[in-house]
Parts: structure tokens; sequence; C-alpha cells
């Protein structure tokens, strides 16, 4: 049987974009690899669904493609049009931890459910377990066959399958190996939103720290990229928010076989100047009855006490005011720029989205693949991303919406 519109990959985009096609009358199809519908919705926000923000800067969506048309794809579905979309599903929305909107029940699983609702009283035709290998140009459309060599055919095909980031959710990038080794124009991928593994032998000790810090990072091109939030430290390296944000940008390098070095600023709220005095203080007033480890007692993690000063050459047990002007200068440079060597990122399995993807120049405003009428592509497979904050997930709507209605034009 064919389909006014078949969509291919049950996620946040694909639900999207069923839902916004079938309410322009169109007969749909949805055809999921998993046994159910958006299974990595339920892992979102830790589990909660932070489903978009309320603050929307260019700046919390990066593509190494097109920047126009991902600001022009974002603006034709808002924030405040995906709240209003969500709330008209039964989702109320509440912002919590700063700007980021989550449902009320703050249980993803919610949200998944009402998408699950949504597509049942729009009569879409459900597929699950469809491991799709191949699409091809069919004489009415679009033919999609699975590993099992099932097949379904659409006048019009949306392709919204995900990238390659977190695989047990069912992203495992088959549906993009087979675009890119078809001819499609793509950009290399690489996991974002990612733990970084570093080379230095230190972090066994570290393992468990979580220190407020800005982390910052100069990529091939020179640009200078930083983040301020709570790092955490790994027995391999480096986690936390801040070290997500700036991820993708390493792991570009990375790929390409740069040198990554971060910096980390353990004080970014203490001017340089002002921790001098502090530690002056500590070290030469009241530093007669203390050694150098305990003069930073109340100051520092027990654990970065030992480490700084190991890695500054400042015996632990010496007495504090013995410390020397040169030992001190040291200290104070390893507070506010301790470096790292990157060697690696945790990969895709450890990764919350892809970077890279389907290049924006190659399709068309509404997401159209240049050279394929018909052939729409939303989502995670774009070479789009964004950062923590539900920003992944409103360019899902967004991407889903312009492809559902793109779709469903008459032209």
């Amino acid at each position: 049987m064919s389909y006014d519109i078949m969509v291919i990959g049950g996620g946040a985009a694909g639900l999207m974009a069923a839902c916004t096609a079938a309410d322009s009358g169109k007969e749909v199809i949805l055809l999921e690899a998993n046994d159910s519908l958006g299974k990595k919705i339920l892992s979102t926000g830790n589990g909660r669904c932070n489903f978009t923000n309320d603050y929307m800067g260019e700046e919390c969506f990066r593509t190494d493609s097109d920047h126009q048309k991902m600001k022009h794809i974002l603006e034709s579905f808002s924030k405040d049009d995906t709240l209003a979309f969500f709330e008209k599903m039964g989702v109320c929305p509440k912002i919590r931890f700063g700007t980021g909107y989550y449902p009320l029940s703050m249980q993803a699983s919610q949200v998944r459910d009402a998408f699950c609702y949504a597509i049942k009283k729009r009569n879409i035709t459900v597929v699950t377990n469809f491991k799709c290998k191949t699409i091809t140009q069919h004489a009415s459309g679009y033919k999609a066959v699975s590993e099992e060599g099932k097949s379904f055919t659409g006048t019009k095909c949306i392709i919204a399958t995900g990238g390659l980031a977190a695989p047990k959710s069912g992203s495992d990038g088959a549906m993009f190996h087979f675009l890119k080794a078809s001819g499609f124009k793509t950009k290399d991928v690489v996991p974002a939103l990612v733990p970084l593994k570093c080379k230095e032998n230190f972090f066994k000790k570290l393992q468990g720290v979580r220190w407020e810090s800005q982390v910052s990072y100069k990529n091939a091109e020179g640009r200078c990229i930083s983040n301020q939030g709570e790092l955490q430290f790994t027995k391999e390296g480096i986690s936390g928010i801040p070290v997500f944000q700036i991820s993708r940008f390493i792991a570009k390098d990375l790929l390409r076989k740069k040198s990554c070095v971060v910096q980390i600023d353990l004080y970014p709220d203490f001017s340089q100047e002002t921790l001098q005095k502090l530690l002056e203080m500590r070290f030469y007033e009241e530093g007669w009855y203390k050694t150098n480890r305990e003069a930073l007692v109340g100051l520092m993690h027990d654990k970065l006490i030992d480490v700084i000063l190991q890695e500054a050459g400042i015996p632990s047990e010496q007495m504090a005011s013995s410390i020397s002007e040169g030992q001190l200068r040291s200290l104070i440079r390893l507070c506010k720029k301790f470096t790292v060597t990157v060697t690696d990122t945790k990969g895709f399995e450890f990764s919350q989205t892809t970077a890279g993807g389907i290049d924006l120049s190659s399709v068309s405003s509404e997401l159209e693949y240049v050279g394929y009428p018909g052939l729409y592509f939303a989502g995670e497979i774009l070479d789009v991303d964004g950062i923590c904050g539900g920003y992944n997930l409103q360019w899902a709507w967004a991407s889903g919406y312009m492809t559902g209605r793109s779709a469903s034009d008459e032209r």
C-alpha cells in the first residue's frame, strides 16, 4: 500500500513531522526501528524531558554548513509554537533550573505518551521493528525496504532516523551511513555533548570531584569557546555540562588529528589579583603553624589540593610560610589556568547528540533534498546540534514541523 507521506524514524522529529502532516489531511505511515515510539525521548533531561528553553539565542545552535538556513528553520517553529503545541497535547509546561521548560509532571515518559495519543488520534499508521535498510526513488514516490525485506511506499518521504548518539536508544547511524554511501552530501559526524578523555595521569586521584569552573578551548580556527558550570572529574578525564557545551568543537579537531588542550579556571569568580591576596594571607600571614596542604583546606577540595600541589612542585608537608614567590605564582597559575590535554571523547555511546550530518547546503529552505523532489530530512540526521538545555529537542520540533508542513504541500 502506498501512503501520501512516509515518515522514517519515530523519535522527536519524526513524531512531530507525522503529526504535522496528518493535520493537513494526509495519509501518513510512521516507520520505527524500535519496538515502540519515542524511546530516546525517555532519557532526555535525565528522564524529565527538557523539551525547550525560554532563551533562544542563535549561539545555542551549531552547524558547519548553512547558518542562515538553520536560523530560518528555527524561526518557522518558535519556542512559543512548541509550548502551544505541547499544551494542546495536554502537556503542561513548567520552567525549572533557570530557563528550561519541562512537563509539569517532570516525567519524560508523559511527553512520549502524549505523542502516542496524538498519533492515535490522527489515525497515523505505525509500524515498529522496521529497521530500514534502503530508500529508493519509486514510480509513485519513495520506497523503504527493511532488513527483513518488508517494504512501504510514499508519495513523499521524510527521513528522521536520528544520528549516531546513544545507540542503545536505536540511533545506530545505519541510515546515515547508507545515505553517505549513496552519495548524499554530508558533514563528518562526531559525538557532541560528551565527556572527554585526557592524557594526564592524575585523573584517577581526582575521580568524583565536582567543582565550579570555567572551561575554555581554542579550536583549530582560533575561536575561543568557553562555558562555566560544575565540572566533573572522572577517572579518564573531564565531564559535566561546561565540558559538554564545548565538546563538539574538540571532537571535530580530534577528527582532524589536531592537538586539543583545555584550560580550566578553577576559580572563575575570583580575579587573579583577588586570588593572589587570598593565598598570600593564607601562606605568609597564617602559614607559620600550617603546612602547604593545610593552608588550602577550606579553599579547595581535598583531592584537588594534593594534585595541584604536586603539579606545582610544592611539597605538601612543607611549612606554608616558607613558600617561595615562584612557588606561589605557580600555584596561582594552576588555579586559574589548569590545563589538560584531550586525547579522545567517550564516544557516541556516552554522547547526547551528534554533530554533523546531512549538509544544510544540500537541502532547500523547507528541508527538501535538492535533486530529490519529495524527499525531506528532519532532526539529528541534519548538520545541526544544540547545547544542553532543550535545544536539540527544539531543533527536532522545528525541523519536524517544517518537513511535515512542506511534504503536505500540494505543489
